[in-house]
């Protein structure tokens, strides 16, 4: 899928800095699914999580947030996640079927606080 400038920039300044306001400026520019950017509603089965990040290496990179869904028209939903699985627990599954030479990141985005109402006490990751 080809981006817009303005949603190709969006991303790489959330994907060169994960930062809150980074992921909401990316989830109000409304960019959807790429081959370097995936949205997951919540957090499927972590075995399956692996294969998803393993296909982004593969590709040359990008990122997957969990708590958002993209609907069928392209628009995306910023659900939120109910509760954070233990980072540890990520980690100790999905690095069985990672090569360890793989780099990745699991952040946590919390929006207690929040001028955008359709993230405002949302959690993503």
């Amino acid at each position: 899928m080809k981006l817009a400038k303005t949603h190709h920039e969006g991303f790489a300044r959330f994907f060169e800095q994960p930062t809150r306001e980074s992921l909401r400026e990316l989830v109000r520019q409304g960019v959807g699914e790429t081959d370097y950017l995936d949205f997951k509603a919540q957090w499927p089965d972590l075995n399956k999580i692996a294969k998803h990040i393993l296909a982004l290496a593969n590709s040359g990179g990008g990122a997957i947030v969990v708590g958002i869904k993209q609907n069928e028209d392209g628009s995306l939903k910023a659900c939120g996640l109910d509760k954070l699985i233990d980072k540890v627990e990520i980690v100790k599954v999905v690095k069985k079927y990672l090569p360890t030479s793989l780099s990745y990141d699991v952040i946590d985005f919390s929006f207690e606080d929040t001028e955008y109402p359709a993230i405002k006490g949302k959690n993503f990751r």
